[in-house]
């Protein structure tokens, strides 16, 4: 699989973390099996969207919220309404 790039709000890039959005996930209140499915959805999707191999966060955000709200309006919810400190 090629590497896939994430450009941050500020226009940092990193690498694609799978951990890190899993556990973004699971905090926001999904389980830790639909945390895990989602997880796999998005990164599906990523591969086969990532222009140059960059994805934006706000594409990733909108992409999680979508496959959550089918497992868990609750926890989309969360996930949609947190705000990053700092």
């Amino acid at each position: 699989m090629k590497k896939v790039k994430i450009q941050k709000k500020d226009g940092r890039i990193e690498d694609f973390d799978k951990e890190k959005l899993e556990r973004s996930v699971f905090s926001a209140g999904a389980t830790k099996g639909q945390s895990q499915l989602v997880t796999q959805e998005v990164e599906e999707w990523l591969y086969n969207v990532a222009l140059e191999e960059i994805v934006n966060t706000q594409e990733i955000r909108n992409k999680i919220i979508g496959s959550l709200t089918e497992k868990n309006p609750r926890a989309a919810k969360s996930y949609q309404e947190y705000q990053k400190k700092g």
